[in-house]
Parts: structure tokens; C-alpha cells; sequence
């Protein structure tokens, strides 16, 4: 194989572990709490990224400032976005999930306006945002108009979960000296601490939960959150992050794919239409093709 292909299928294989993970949400929170279910999944992957360093010998490193974001991360680009999405998945399909969570890259550039000082606006961006809005407005329309407030809050909240993905994502950019798999390890070790209260709080029948559950969590948290994980943050040393942001594109799209496929979910006219402005919206937002280079345009 040419390696210069090796990066290539790597994305292609992190945006299908992503985008899957929709999916196996949508068999987990059938028969385990959301609560539960997300402290299954961070605690799985901790478990495998963990023993994964150890094999590798790999030492920490960063200092208290840096561990103290890390920390952060953890509630807010773990606990947070993976909570209100499995909520969400309660009431509206996986592929819509995904899309939504597609709009990670838009959401990073609005809060680096405010947060980021070397964030520069240009058209190319602004336009990105407004198709993505556009988008949005063909998603909520139909359920306003039926006023189906469940499904609108459930939307609204994987909206929620986009913008916490961001502020992490904006976090990890402040992040010295520590190797991105212990990073990695950190952070789901970090969400699998929050969320333990709220486990005892949610006091769950284990026996309850069916196989198709469990086998869903189990994939969750290996091949949705440790594996990805291991490869993205490799990717990003080796490549850099605006290379890694090319999955942004694939994961609506695999996320769409598998909900038709595996679990019968209808792609409407609307989410069809919805899709290329959003789609649209993420080119606009994280391509170079139209703004001057900017060498620390790596936020994605």
C-alpha cells in the first residue's frame, strides 16, 4: 500500500468508529439508563487506553496548569456531550444525532471568536455558519409545526453536545507536554469519576439490560471511544489537526448511512436537504480553499 494512503484510510476509519457510535447509542439507551450507559462507555475505554500505555511505557509529563484542563475536558468533552446525546437518542434516530454533531467545526469557530485571539473571521466562515443554520431550520421546522417538544429538546440538546465537543476542543488546544494517548486516558478516566454519583443516584438493574444493550456499550467504548482516540490523537501529532478535520465530513454521513441500514431509520426529504447545507457549512467552516493561511488556524 502507498503510504501516503495509510493517513488517509486511518481518517476513513476513525469517522466510521465515530459515526457508528450513534448507532450503538441507540441500542444502549433501549434498556440502560443514560447515565449508566455513558459511565459503561468512558469507563471501557479508560480501561483499554490505560493498559494501552502501560504496554507502551509511555510517562505523563505536562505540569499542574495543563493536567487542570485535562481535568476539564473530562466533564466537558466527555461527560457532558456524551450524556446529552444518549438522552437525545431516546427520542429522535441516530443518523439525525449525527448530523447534528457534524456541526462541531462551526460551533469551534464561534467560540474561538470570543476565546481564541488568533481566530480570524472571514467570509468563507461566516457563509459556513449560515448554511449550517439553514440546515437546522429544515430539521426543527417540521417538528415545530407538529409541536413535538420532545424531539425539539432532544435536538436542542445534541446542539448542546456540538458546542461542548468545541469548548474541548478549544481546551485541548491549551494542553502542554502530555502525550495525546494520556490525554486520552485522562480525560474518560476523569468522566468515569463525575459520573459515578450519578450512577449510584440512577441505581440501575444490570439484569435488565438486554444483550443487544450490552453488546452495543461494549463496542461504545472500544470501538467508538478507545480506538478513535488512539488514532485521532496519533494523527494529530503526526499530521496535525486541520489534516484530521477531513472526518468532520464523514461522520454525518457514516452516522446517516448506518441508521438507514441497521436500524430502519427514514431519511426524509427535509434531513436530505438539511444535510447539504450542513454539509456545505463544515467545508465552509474548516477548509482553507477560500481564507489566507494562517499558521495558527489549528483549532479544529
Amino acid at each position: 500500500m502507498n503510504p501516503a494512503l495509510i493517513p488517509i484510510l486511518l481518517i476513513v476509519v476513525v469517522a466510521v468508529c465515530r459515526g457508528a457510535s450513534f448507532l450503538f447509542i441507540k441500542f444502549g439507551v433501549e434498556s440502560i439508563p443514560v447515565f449508566t450507559l455513558v459511565f459503561l462507555r468512558v469507563g471501557i475505554a479508560a480501561l483499554v487506553l490505560i493498559a494501552y500505555i502501560l504496554i507502551r511505557h509511555i510517562k505523563p509529563g505536562g505540569d499542574f496548569k495543563s493536567w487542570c484542563i485535562v481535568v476539564a475536558m473530562g466533564v466537558v468533552g466527555n461527560v457532558i456531550p456524551f450524556s446529552l446525546v444518549s438522552y437525545a437518542e431516546k427520542s429522535i434516530d441516530s443518523g439525525l444525532t449525527g448530523l447534528l454533531i457534524g456541526m462541531v467545526p462551526m460551533f469551534v469557530f464561534i467560540l474561538a471568536f470570543f476565546f481564541a485571539k488568533d481566530e480570524v473571521i472571514d467570509k468563507s466562515r461566516i457563509l459556513g455558519v449560515v448554511s449550517g443554520l439553514i440546515g437546522l431550520a429544515f430539521i426543527y421546522y417540521p417538528e415545530i409545526s407538529v409541536q413535538n417538544i420532545d424531539n425539539i429538546t432532544a435536538a436542542f440538546a445534541v446542539l448542546l453536545a456540538a458546542a461542548a465537543y468545541a469548548a474541548s476542543t478549544i481546551l485541548a488546544k491549551k494542553v502542554k507536554d502530555i502525550e495525546p494517548e494520556v490525554v486520552a486516558a485522562a480525560v474518560t478516566t476523569v468522566a468515569a469519576i463525575v459520573l459515578l454519583p450519578a450512577v449510584i443516584f440512577e441505581n440501575p438493574d444490570y439484569s435488565g439490560f438486554s444483550p443487544q444493550s450490552w453488546y452495543a456499550t461494549i463496542a461504545l467504548g472500544i470501538v467508538s471511544t478507545a480506538i478513535p482516540f488512539v488514532i485521532m490523537y496519533g494523527l494529530i501529532a503526526t499530521k496535525g489537526a486541520t489534516y484530521f478535520t477531513m472526518n468532520n465530513y464523514l461522520i454525518p454521513l457514516v452516522a446517516l448511512i448506518f441508521g438507514a441500514v441497521f436500524a430502519n431509520e427514514v431519511l426524509s426529504a427535509e434531513l436530505v436537504v438539511a444535510s447539504i447545507f450542513i454539509f456545505v457549512g463544515i467545508y465552509l467552516c474548516v477548509s482553507r480553499r477560500f481564507r489566507k493561511k494562517n499558521p495558527n488556524d489549528n483549532l479544529y
